[in-house]
């Protein structure tokens, strides 16, 4: 299915590039499509299907925007809600809301896809500060000193 996702891709840029734009929001449309296939884009590796239903949206999008009457609007949102979507022409499971849109994830802003060994490492730290704290004020524990004491014996 990736091979087909780059190809149903390069498809939709194809579309949209060669398209004009009938109005000022199609042309917005596509600018911001450019931008993001320019972000995207990429010869040695598969799309995501995240990318693949933002890029249905942009053209979905752009085709709306692209219309010159009431009519030619209702058919482009029928063709949208009912069309032959790709998943349909693969007998799978349809992605595509009532509306005819397709959800994309939201990206957090900050990824926070910390490596495992860190987690522990900083739990331990945590752990171990947190032993140190509670011995000092339990017992008549002052590091500095046991430290300076050491040194001291060392010395002799």
């Amino acid at each position: 299915m990736p091979a087909m996702l780059n190809a149903d891709m390069e498809a939709i840029n194809k579309y949209i590039m060669e398209t004009n734009g009938k109005s000022s929001k199609a042309e917005s449309i596509k600018a911001e499509w450019i931008r993001y296939w320019e972000s995207i884009k990429r010869d040695w590796s598969w799309y995501s299907q995240e990318e693949f239903d933002k890029a249905r949206n942009f053209r979905d999008r752009f085709n709306l925007a692209n219309v010159t009457s009431k009519a030619e609007e209702t058919a482009v949102k029928e063709q949208m809600r009912s069309g032959v979507s790709a998943e349909r022409a693969r007998g799978e499971t349809e992605r595509r809301t009532s509306s005819g849109s397709y959800l994309e994830e939201e990206k957090p802003l900050v990824d926070f896809n910390i490596p495992l060994s860190w987690k522990i490492g900083a739990g331990v730290s945590a752990l171990v500060l947190g032993l140190l704290w509670i011995a000092s004020k339990t017992v008549a524990f002052d590091p500095i000193k046991i430290s300076a004491n050491a040194l001291l014996a060392r010395r002799k």
